[in-house]
């Protein structure tokens, strides 16, 4: 019994920390810090992850739609510098999470995710282009 409560502990924290571990690197951030990181980045790649109808709607100055549930996100993001801050974001911060993930994936070192999407973006009363 008292294994199977070592283990069942064990795996609890494996979970726990795999869960955690883009808010612990630094790398999901909320947005005020998020504006202050790419302000403070020398050319930053923003990177918009929602549909184009989206896009439209409104989104952060300089970013670039390269929508995640499209067909070329792979392609599209082949073209960026590896060494270059990438910014992502998406809605809600689902979408983003996955586009962050398969970027790291792909080599990207320098990966930031918008904590809470761009409706936290828009609640925070920050720039937006339309």
């Amino acid at each position: 019994m008292k294994t199977f409560l070592y283990c069942f502990a064990s795996l609890l924290s494996l979970v726990f920390h795999s869960c955690n571990s883009q808010a612990q690197s630094g790398s999901l951030l909320p947005p005020v810090d998020f504006k202050k990181k790419v302000e403070a980045t020398t050319n930053p790649v923003i990177v918009d992850v929602r549909t184009p109808d989206e896009y439209i709607d409104g989104h952060l100055p300089n970013a670039v739609n390269m929508d995640w549930e499209g067909d070329h996100f792979d392609q599209q993001i082949q073209k960026l510098d590896k060494n270059a801050s990438v910014f992502v974001y998406c809605y809600g911060g689902g979408r983003s999470e996955d586009a962050a993930k398969a970027l790291r994936k792909q080599g990207f070192s320098k990966v930031y995710d918008l904590d809470g999407g761009f409706a936290a973006w828009r609640k925070a009363g920050l720039p937006e282009v339309k």
